[in-house]
């Protein structure tokens, strides 16, 4: 569903002002929670790299927003980093 709901948005909008498009980042952000949960944490890290480039661009680098998304992807990264 959240596939679908981005897929709708880089249609409509297209893919730059998609980047932008705060609807479209929460669903990215929700995505990225989802992958996390199932275990899937390399697709979650990759959306949560787009969201966090997008945050910094409508919100930046010293919102709260900005500043959560980047300590998830950082314990993501960590964690990857100690597993192998």
């Amino acid at each position: 569903m959240y596939l679908r709901a981005l897929q709708g948005y880089e249609k409509a909008l297209g893919q730059e002002a998609v980047k932008t498009y705060i609807p479209a980042l929460n669903t990215a952000q929700n995505m990225a929670v989802l992958f996390q949960q199932t275990g899937r944490t390399q697709k979650a890290e990759g959306l949560y790299e787009q969201a966090l480039f997008s945050v910094e661009a409508v919100f930046g680098r010293t919102s709260n927003r900005y500043c959560s998304i980047a300590k998830i992807l950082d314990a993501l990264r960590n964690n990857r980093e100690h597993e192998t």
